[in-house]
């Protein structure tokens, strides 16, 4: 029998979200990708540009239809080549309480509608 490990369960999304590099404590220029599967603890982000291992990452997270950004940062800790970019597995290592509520089972079981955004 397969068990998934995972501390929080995820859920699938299609959320945009921009991000700065951290290195030492200096942000760089960011970019753009899509959240493809989200929960409290971190996020499968798709981008253009490839981002290494242990890279820290600034992130804004924006809940087009509640009109909320959460604003976390997040530790790169795995990247994958993929036809149209990468993959980027995060580990949110700074995040509220109260962002991370929203992230939860039973506030995306609840208002599913809302944190789904296909349209962009």
């Amino acid at each position: 029998m397969i068990t998934d490990r995972r501390k929080y369960q995820r859920f699938n999304v299609n959320l945009p979200v921009l991000y700065k590099k951290r290195v030492y404590f200096i942000s760089y220029d960011g970019g753009k990708g899509r959240a493809k599967n989200i929960s409290s603890g971190g996020a499968l982000v798709f981008t253009k540009e490839d981002i290494p291992v242990l890279t820290s990452l600034k992130l804004i997270i924006r809940l087009i239809n509640l009109e909320k950004e959460i604003k976390t940062v997040a530790e790169v800790v795995k990247s994958e080549p993929m036809w149209s970019g990468y993959k980027l597995n995060l580990k949110f290592i700074k995040i509220s309480e109260k962002d991370k509520k929203i992230l939860s089972k039973d506030y995306l079981v609840k208002s599913p509608s809302k944190i789904l955004d296909s349209n962009e």
